[in-house]
């Protein structure tokens, strides 16, 4: 009867000890979508903790401040590319040593000049400079995705090897308690040395495993604090709230991000700026019309008409059509961009729709290696299996309930990268445009 009770709360100890999380999230998604069902951006809420990080990373991270940093000069580069229109003054003043019989020696000359007719030269530099702050602007957005992309790879692998260290440490003290049980029958010759040895074994993988766990998430959690730039950032042991409710094809979706990268948004201003120095270098052959005031010593006051050129040669040309095939290299780096996102995009849809695909199966698969571990270990207090198969029935029910929970956050990751290529963001990170 002794023996049979030790054998009885070992059986306990594995089954209430390691039993995998449950995750209804995933079994309320489909694992397939039509391909003709037409995307719809659902108001999936973002975890609290997650939008709380993106808050923080973009308001401190150092490529975002520096991005819009730079969007704001570019802003200002506006203003000063319109005040060209506006009058320009120029004064002289020269030294003369010799004038003859004259007694003064410093000649003082004033210029005003307006321009009138440039033949679209200042419009061009104005363009440049509106076409430069969009370049500006997309860049800053990019930094804020990137930044956000980022956030979220460290946020849920840092949740991820939290909920394993958790299940392998329910493991580990079912294990203990199975060893102690074993280490009894030992002592009381119903269970041969090796077997004690075994359990010993399989305990000290599963803490060479949670160490190694415990590290990986320490390595993690540091990756987050560096984008957050706040070391003493750690993230909470709650479990993730939202759901996994992203639906619609493929096609769909990349047409969304499409519209929303700014990758994309920023090859099509560099294009532009392009477009804006072939006007001006077509522009700047052209003489412009200014009306002209003047005063020195010997004129005195004098307004009028001047028309200007500036002879440069062949440059001119040269540069105008340079800036011309800057603007062709600029529109097909975008068609680059364009396949590259759209192949991004397939890559993180094909993921998610897989991890969908695989939870249910991971879930089903991890409730019935509990059961045969559970199984085994009665079969073994009947004399019908051996402890070896025993170790083997808890091991692969604890490899089953990890799969569970990698699969559940592998979606969950890829959900949220579709969402932020989309431009869906939390509030909290839209306040801060």
């Amino acid at each position: 009867m002794s023996c049979t009770s030790t054998a009885i709360a070992g059986e306990d100890a594995a089954s209430a000890g390691s039993r995998p999380v449950p995750v209804p999230a995933l079994a309320q998604v489909p694992a397939q979508q039509d391909a003709g069902d037409a995307v719809q951006i659902p108001a999936i809420p973002f975890d609290p903790d997650l939008a709380a990080a993106f808050a923080t990373a973009l308001d401190r991270n150092p490529a975002v401040t520096s991005a819009k940093t730079e969007a704001q000069a570019a802003g200002v580069d506006i203003r000063a590319a319109k005040w060209q229109r506006a009058p320009t003054v120029s004064v002289q003043s020269n030294y003369y040593g010799v004038q003859g019989d004259e007694p003064a020696r410093f000649g003082p000359t004033l210029t005003v000049d307006l321009p009138l007719v440039d033949f679209g030269h200042v419009q061009a530099g104005i363009s440049r400079a509106i076409a430069n702050q969009r370049g500006a602007s997309a860049s800053f957005d990019q930094a804020r995705r990137d930044v956000m992309l980022q956030v979220a790879a460290q946020f849920f692998e840092c949740k991820r090897l939290s909920e394993r260290i958790r299940i392998i440490d329910r493991n580990l003290a079912a294990l203990e308690g199975m060893q102690e049980s074993m280490h009894r029958r030992v002592e009381q010759e119903l269970s041969p040395q090796s077997d004690l040895q075994l359990a010993r074994t399989r305990t000290l993988q599963v803490r060479i495993i949670r160490d190694s766990t415990l590290a990986q998430r320490e390595a993690a959690l540091r990756r987050l604090q560096e984008q957050l730039v706040d070391p003493e950032y750690s993230v909470s042991d709650t479990p993730i709230v939202g759901s996994l409710g992203l639906n619609g094809a493929m096609d769909d979706i990349q047409g969304i991000a499409e519209g929303q990268d700014p990758q994309r948004k920023r090859l099509l201003a560099e294009a532009q700026v392009a477009a804006a120095d072939a006007r001006a270098s077509r522009s700047a052959s052209i003489p412009s019309l200014n009306l002209e005031y003047d005063y020195d010593q010997i004129y005195h006051h004098r307004v009028g008409v001047a028309l200007k050129a500036q002879a440069t040669g062949l440059s001119q040309i040269v540069a105008a059509k340079a800036a011309g095939l800057r603007e062709t290299a600029a529109s097909q780096k975008v068609d680059t961009a364009v396949h590259d996102l759209r192949a991004e995009i397939a890559a993180d849809f094909i993921d998610y729709k897989s991890a969908l695909a695989r939870s249910g199966v991971a879930t089903e698969s991890s409730l019935s290696n509990d059961e045969v571990r559970d199984s085994y270990l009665r079969q073994f207090t009947a004399g019908k299996r051996t402890w070896l198969d025993v170790m083997n029935a808890v091991r692969e029910a604890m490899t089953a309930q990890l799969d569970v929970v990698d699969i559940h956050y592998e979606a969950l990751l890829m959900q949220t990268r579709l969402l932020i290529r989309m431009g869906v963001v939390p509030d909290e990170t839209k306040r801060q445009n």
